[in-house]
C-alpha cells in the first residue's frame, strides 16, 4: 500500500517545483516552497495520507522505490521525482512489494557534562593512578595542552596493568610511542617505581 501511495503521490505533485518537501506532502504538513509560498497541496486526495510514518521512513521508502526503478530523480528540475514506466503496475496494483523497514536509531545526546570516566582499577592501585593522573596534570600544564594528548585514560589504565619497568616496556603501551618515550618516559618510570 504505502509504495503506491507515495507513486501515487508524484503524480498530482510534479509540477517541476523544487522538491525539499515531499514527505511533508506525505505527513500532511503545510509546507512552503523555496520562496516561502505555501504550496496548495490540502486539497488533493493524496496529501497527508501517510501520516503514521516519520519524515526519516518516508525518505527510505522512497530511497528504495528509486532503487528499485518505479521511481526516478529528475536533477534538471531540482531533484522532482518522477515516475517511471515500472510504476504503472503498481499504481494498478499489480505489482506487490516488501520494502526494508530501516532500525530506528535511538535518539541520544552525549552527556557534555558527564566528566572523566571511571576507570576501573583495584583499590589497591588507587593511588598509583592519582600519581600517574597527577604527573599527566603537570605535563600538560607545562606544556600548554589539554590532560588527554599527554596520555588517554586508558594508557594510564594499561601502565597500572602492566606496570612497565624500563623504555623498552613502555613502547608496549597503548599510546605511547617514540616522541612520547623520549618525552615522558622517565618520568613514568619514576612515578611507576614508587608503588
Amino acid at each position: 500500500m504505502i509504495p503506491r501511495v507515495v507513486v501515487l503521490k508524484v503524480v498530482p505533485v510534479d509540477d517541476g517545483e523544487k522538491r525539499d518537501n515531499d514527505t511533508g506532502y506525505c505527513h500532511g504538513m503545510n509546507v512552503e516552497n523555496d520562496i516561502g509560498v505555501f504550496l496548495p497541496f490540502y486539497g488533493l486526495e493524496t496529501f497527508g495520507i501517510g501520516k503514521e510514518f516519520s519524515d526519516a521512513q518516508w525518505r527510505s521508502i522512497v530511497r528504495q522505490l528509486v532503487v528499485r526503478g518505479f521511481l526516478t530523480i529528475d536533477h534538471s528540475r531540482y531533484g522532482a521525482l518522477q515516475l517511471t514506466e515500472n510504476s504503472r503496475e503498481l499504481l494498478r496494483g499489480e505489482v506487490t512489494l516488501q520494502l526494508r523497514e530501516d532500525p530506528v536509531k535511538p535518539k541520544s545526546r552525549p552527556n557534555l557534562k558527564a566528566g572523566r570516566r571511571k576507570i576501573e582499577v583495584e583499590l589497591e592501585d588507587e593511588p598509583l593512578l592519582e600519581a600517574l593522573r597527577a604527573l599527566r596534570k603537570s605535563i600538560s600544564d607545562e606544556e600548554n595542552i589539554p590532560p588527554y594528548v599527554v596520555f588517554h585514560d586508558v594508557t594510564l589504565a594499561e601502565l597500572i596493568e602492566q606496570r612497565p619497568s624500563s623504555l623498552a616496556e613502555l613502547l608496549d603501551i597503548t599510546g605511547v610511542g617514540q616522541a612520547k618515550l623520549q618525552k615522558y618516559g622517565q618520568r613514568i618510570l619514576d612515578v611507576l617505581q614508587t608503588f
